[in-house]
C-alpha cells in the first residue's frame, strides 16, 4: 500500500484544521460589516421556509451574554421559547436596585435573522456556480426598524420578497462618531425579478433553526452563578446552546450601547477566571428559581469563602 507523503499529510491536516475552525455555521452568514465606510451591498431578502412565520422573512433572536470559564458565552433568552428567563429576572432586579451597570449586563440583546441573495458585494464574496446562493444575515434593531418603517411608508407596492416583483435592499455603511452606522440602508424603489440563474439554485432555510439554541433553565442558572461568583462551570453536554464570539460580533455591529466596538470583539479575549474557583452547582442545588434567591445564594457562598480564607 502506497503511503501518503509528508507534504500531502500536512496539507490534509491543515485543511481539516480550517474546517474545524469554521464549523460550517458562520460561513452561511453574509458578513456585511466587513464593508469599508461609505461602501454598500445590494441584497435581496427571501421568504422563510416556514410559511407560518408571521413576519415572513425575518425572525427575532433574543440572547444574553455571560462570562463563563473566562470567556464570553451567548445564551438564549428563554422568553424567546415561551419560558420565564432567569437572566431577565436578574436584570430587572438590578435595575430595581438602581444598579444600571449590572442591569445592562444581564439585559437581553435583540437581533433579527433573515436570508438573502447577495447581488452585489463591495468586497470579494465568491459563490460557485453550483452552490446554493442563499446566505443568512444577522440584523441589528436599527436596520430592522428601517425595514419596519418601509412597510408603513406606502412605498412598497408588493411583498419585497416576491420573486418577480419584489425589491432589492441596499445596505449602506457610514459612521456615527466612532461607530459603524447603517441608517442610510433602504429598499431600492424600483421593483425587479430575482435573477433566473440564482432562482434555479436557491434552497431556502427555516430561519428559526438559526436562533440561539435553547438551553434549560437549570443550566442557565448555573451559568449565571458561575458568571457572578467566578466559579467554574462544567458542561455536562457540549450542546448547551452557547455560541462562539463571532455571534457577538454579528449582534453588536449596530450596538454601540453595549460599550464594545464590534470589530474588536473578534480579537479580544477574556482573562481566565480567578485562581480561587468555587464549584457552580447545578440548579437542583440552587433552591428556588427566583433571581433574588440565586443572588442571595451566590453572596452567601462568597461570604463563606472569605470567612474560610
Amino acid at each position: 500500500m502506497a503511503l501518503k507523503s509528508l507534504d500531502e499529510l500536512k496539507a490534509a491536516f491543515k485543511q481539516q484544521e480550517a474546517k474545524s475552525e469554521n464549523s460550517g455555521y458562520w460561513d452561511k452568514f453574509y458578513p456585511f460589516w466587513k464593508m469599508e465606510e461609505e461602501q454598500q451591498a445590494l441584497v435581496r431578502f427571501l421568504p422563510d421556509q416556514n410559511e407560518d412565520n408571521p413576519m415572513g422573512f425575518v425572525v427575532e433572536n433574543l440572547s444574553h451574554k455571560l462570562n463563563v470559564n473566562g470567556r464570553e458565552r451567548v445564551v438564549p433568552c428563554l422568553k424567546m421559547y415561551g419560558e420565564s428567563c432567569p437572566c431577565c429576572e436578574l436584570s430587572r432586579k438590578y435595575y430595581d436596585e438602581k444598579d444600571e451597570k449590572m442591569g445592562l449586563k444581564f439585559w437581553r440583546r435583540q437581533e433579527f435573522i433573515g436570508q438573502i441573495l447577495v447581488l452585489n458585494s463591495p468586497f470579494d464574496y465568491p459563490i460557485s456556480d453550483d452552490e446554493n446562493p442563499v446566505r443568512l444575515i444577522m440584523l441589528g434593531p436599527k436596520i430592522f426598524k428601517l425595514i419596519q418603517a418601509a412597510f408603513g411608508s406606502g412605498d412598497l407596492e408588493e411583498n419585497p420578497t416576491d420573486f418577480s416583483n419584489g425589491y432589492d435592499f441596499r445596505i449602506v455603511k457610514s459612521k456615527q462618531g466612532q461607530w459603524a452606522d447603517y441608517m442610510l440602508s433602504k429598499f431600492v424603489p424600483k421593483q425587479s425579478a430575482v435573477p433566473g440563474d440564482l432562482l434555479d439554485r436557491m434552497v431556502l432555510n427555516n430561519l428559526a433553526d438559526y436562533r440561539t439554541r435553547r438551553i434549560d433553565r437549570a443550566t442557565m442558572e448555573a451559568m449565571i452563578q458561575a458568571d457572578l461568583s467566578g466559579a467554574s462551570f462544567e458542561e455536562k453536554d457540549k450542546n448547551t446552546g452557547s455560541v462562539d464570539k463571532e455571534q457577538a460580533v454579528k449582534s453588536a455591529v449596530e450596538s454601540p450601547k453595549a460599550g464594545v466596538k464590534a470589530e474588536a470583539l473578534v480579537s479580544s479575549t477574556k482573562s481566565e477566571a480567578s485562581a480561587e474557583v468555587v464549584e457552580a452547582k447545578p440548579a437542583s442545588d440552587v433552591g428556588t428559581k427566583s433571581a433574588e434567591d440565586i443572588l442571595a445564594r451566590i453572596r452567601d457562598r462568597v461570604k463563606t469563602k472569605k470567612q474560610e480564607a
